[in-house]
């Protein structure tokens, strides 16, 4: 909730800005820093690691060449855990689990584009102590026809992320399955080891691609992410993850929780 503040005030002092997702709590908020920051002409970028993650790259590249097929249904799911601090839960400050987790709507951006039809289910399993919803479950459907479902949830007792560390969530509390007409990609591997597989069908045997997952999102992508800001600071390039596209992913976000609000699916679209 605080992004807004200092970021237009880093632009106003003439200061590049990276900030880390969200980028902010409303789509009006975002578009009033990406103005500021093309009033002072500094780059603005919004910390999405996943588009720079190794795994998650050649999970898109994967996809995007064709090699376990179209459509795709894409399903990704957080394991239910405590979540933490208690502001992450709170509707003016944090937002809940989707606001922290936008960066997986933004990386199914990232390789199907705009959805045409969005979904989104939710509710508070602790209605004492939050104020927005830390149980989500959002479905997508993309013009080409591919399908993704992502859940998350912040349910489980108590706050702080301690709480899942072998205590009240699985261990390998991240899961996506990708399942297409050619092939498949799933994470964590069948015997739950940190492994990305990807499959393609084949006759008489199928193929399969074995790559070490080091962390949920991605161990250097946070390493790739800053050294493509710094670059974009230095030699005066526009960044790959501009402030637009933060506000485009929190446009997502609202339209996820105005379906929640009202129980119908919503029209989402490219902008006009």
């Amino acid at each position: 909730s605080f992004h807004p503040e200092i970021a237009i005030e880093a632009a106003r002092h003439g200061k590049h800005i990276f900030c880390e997702k969200p980028l902010a709590m409303t789509s009006e908020l975002c578009s009033r820093m990406i103005q500021a920051a093309h009033e002072a002409e500094v780059v603005l970028q919004v910390g999405y690691v996943l588009r720079f993650s190794e795994e998650r790259r050649r999970i898109r590249e994967a996809i995007l060449n064709d090699e376990i097929g179209r459509p795709i249904f894409w399903r990704e799911v957080y394991n239910a855990w405590a979540g933490g601090p208690s502001w992450n839960v709170d509707h003016e400050s944090g937002g809940g689990p989707l606001w922290e987790n936008s960066h997986s709507l933004d990386f199914l951006r990232s390789i199907f584009g705009e959805p045409e039809v969005v979904f989104g289910m939710g509710g508070r399993c602790k209605p004492d102590k939050t104020s927005a919803a830390d149980t989500i479950a959002v479905s997508l459907i993309f013009p080409a026809g591919d399908k993704a479902l992502f859940t998350d949830s912040y349910g489980l007792s108590g706050f702080g992320w301690d709480e899942w560390l072998g205590k009240t969530c699985r261990r390998n509390f991240l899961q996506i399955d990708v399942l297409g007409p050619k092939g498949f990609i799933q994470f964590p591997d069948a015997d739950l080891s940190q492994t990305l597989t990807i499959c393609t069908y084949g006759n008489p045997e199928h193929r399969f691609e074995k790559i070490p997952w080091s962390t949920p999102t991605g161990g250097e992508g946070y390493q790739n992410e800053l050294e493509h800001f710094f670059d974009c600071v230095r030699e005066g390039k526009p960044s790959l993850m501009p402030g637009e596209e933060g506000l485009r992913t929190i446009q997502l976000v609202e339209t996820v929780y105005h379906s929640m609000r009202t129980g119908e699916a919503c029209k989402f679209g490219p902008l006009a």
